[in-house]
């Protein structure tokens, strides 16, 4: 008697299916939009440009530093930036940084909608979270809020997917509802830091202290720019009772890449 594994002959089913569309109808690579033959959102030869931030960076603020020194010193090292002006974060750190191809793809997502980008991205940021020493120990996770306009503008919050992306692995409950972007502020492109931190200026609120009073905070947003927006938001956790705020985002700016 024969006896058919129909397990198996619908995974084989479906690898021919897949290989017969991806033939006719190849993937196109989301950040140069040619053919993909790695997956679905970013050919390999993208994917290899994407530069990973690793050690030695700032142990405070994370912006990498550009030299091939060795020791110790660098373990405890804090930029000149960090130590002359107060960071209400205690830790900040980004996965990548924000070149071309990375530009593409946070462009895609979060104003073109393709938020399966969200899983090639969290990605990033679960290797970084799991590869930076400085992290971990964090009681929940918060992903930097939109205003409810923005909100109804986009239909989704990017940070959110990513901070989800990361609860699954990391096992670390996320807070949709404890910290509030209470006015839409102007966008912050074309601004100076100085004039960033004026149009944030009291654009977060708390709204239950209990949850976080005492703990550590793990703020989660899709890029680090001038820092101005992971100020106010730690600024904000710190003054409802936070003890320690860590910020990680996908990308960080950097003046020279």
């Amino acid at each position: 008697m024969i006896r058919i594994n129909y397990s198996e002959m619908r995974r084989i089913t479906s690898d021919v299916v897949h290989d017969v569309i991806s033939l006719f109808f190849p993937s196109r690579c989301l950040a140069c939009g040619l053919p993909s033959t790695h997956d679905h959102t970013i050919c390999l030869d993208c994917l290899e440009k994407i530069r990973t931030i690793k050690k030695p960076y700032c142990m405070q603020c994370g912006y990498p530093l550009y030299t091939d020194a060795t020791g110790d010193f660098l373990e405890s090292f804090v930029c000149g930036d960090c130590k002359i002006h107060k960071k209400w974060f205690d830790i900040a750190s980004a996965a990548c940084h924000y070149n071309d191809q990375a530009r593409k793809l946070i462009h895609k997502y979060k104003f073109e909608g393709l938020t399966g980008i969200s899983v090639l991205l969290g990605k990033l940021m679960l290797q970084k979270y799991l590869y930076d020493d400085r992290l971990g120990g964090e009681d929940i996770i918060i992903p930097v809020p939109l205003h409810k306009a923005r909100m109804r503008e986009r239909g989704f919050n990017q940070a959110e997917l990513l901070a989800k992306y990361l609860f699954r692995y990391a096992s670390i409950p996320v807070a949709t509802d404890v910290l509030f972007r209470i006015r839409n502020t102007e966008p912050l492109y074309d601004m100076t830091i100085e004039q960033r931190q004026k149009n944030l200026r009291g654009a977060f609120r708390v709204k239950d202290k209990s949850r976080i009073k005492d703990r550590t905070i793990l703020v989660v947003d899709d890029i680090f720019t001038t820092g101005s927006t992971a100020y106010e938001v730690a600024r904000t956790l710190k003054k409802a009772g936070a003890t320690k705020v860590h910020i990680l985002t996908v990308c960080r700016a950097l003046h020279a890449l």
